[in-house]
């Protein structure tokens, strides 16, 4: 790890925060639009007061930021190994998909499970790239584009290092970030998907707060870490949901996954279980209702974990439940 200059540092942490920030704004900005359409002035109070939520996490990033003692970022073999790690987690979760037909749930959750246990180091940066491996292949066909997502993700990675440590889907908007640059520099399509029925939307919200709850909990209370948490649930969803659900199990598995991401947080970040209720709660309305818009770019899932997150958090941090002084820590530790 290597300190930089106290500018250099701010600048590129404000830079990272504002990639990871962006893309859960836009989708918070479409889900409303989609919730208006359908008259659910409930669910757009939710989507609004998350929108608030987020805001004031970004506020106590920027305090957490400014007051570390001695902010580092990655080194040049850290950087190195993250970017590599990024690239084979995308390749090889995009390669389960395409060539054997697994679905992408499952796909990426071998590859955090696999990377968890035998690649600890770089386990982190590996589920990173699994994320960019389940963009859909039609719109990355070829394991080329697959390489630039991969790439811009890696940046992305790199520059958003110190922000946000802790915080779960993370890791999820990165790839994001990284895959959806490529689908728009390709002239690709996004997919879009209809809301499903109330009943299924019930169906949903209450697998999601499963999700996230019992990832949650295996990383919290056993010596599981967040990165193996996630995979364990994502592959129990990915595999169970489709057998119990032959019509809409992908979409319920898809929606565990996500609030899995969620329950990687650091107990910093949310101090006790049962705050996972109402982010998982989110989690599974903020997917619902953003199913029309930006459909099969990798990462999306982890955005919509991440503004959960963020979303309580923030109210957390201004009720005083969130001990700043945990927080102040995250700058100075490398998270891979």
């Amino acid at each position: 790890m290597i300190s930089v200059p106290d500018d250099s540092f701010y600048i590129l942490a404000f830079s990272g925060g504002a990639l990871l920030l962006l893309p859960v704004i836009v989708l918070l900005v479409f889900s409303i639009d989609v919730a208006l359409d359908k008259y659910l002035y409930a669910v757009v109070i939710l989507f609004l007061s998350s929108m608030l939520g987020v805001a004031l996490s970004a506020k106590l990033e920027w305090m957490v930021i400014t007051s570390a003692d001695a902010p580092l970022f990655l080194d040049y073999r850290d950087l190195r190994n993250a970017t590599a790690a990024v690239i084979v987690g995308t390749i090889i979760t995009l390669g389960l998909t395409v060539e054997l037909g697994v679905p992408t749930v499952v796909s990426a959750s071998i590859v955090g499970i696999i990377a968890a246990i035998f690649f600890s180091s770089v386990a982190v940066p590996a589920y990173c790239g699994a994320f960019v491996g389940m963009t859909a292949p039609e719109l990355i066909p070829t394991y080329w584009h697959a390489l630039f997502a991969g790439g811009f993700a890696s940046i992305v990675y790199a520059v958003s290092q110190p922000v946000f440590q802790g915080v779960g889907g993370k890791l999820g908007t990165i790839a994001f970030v990284g895959t959806t640059l490529t689908v728009v520099l390709s002239d690709g399509t996004f997919q879009s998907v209809h809301v499903p029925t109330s009943t299924i939307v019930i169906l949903i919200v209450i697998y999601s707060i499963i999700g996230a709850v019992v990832t949650f909990a295996i990383h919290d209370y056993t010596v599981a870490d967040a990165v193996f948490a996630s995979g364990i649930v994502g592959l129990a969803g990915g595999v169970l949901l489709p057998i119990l659900y032959p019509s809409t199990g992908e979409m319920m598995a898809a929606s565990v996954f996500a609030a899995s991401f969620a329950g990687m947080s650091d107990s910093a970040r949310l101090p006790a279980l049962y705050w996972l209720i109402p982010v998982g709660a989110i989690v599974g309305l903020f997917f619902v209702y953003s199913l029309p818009y930006i459909g099969g770019s990798g990462g999306k899932l982890g955005t919509i974990a991440f503004g959960s997150v963020l979303a309580v958090h923030g109210f957390l941090a201004v009720t005083g439940k969130i001990d700043i002084n945990q927080l102040t820590q995250f700058p100075e530790q490398n998270i891979t």
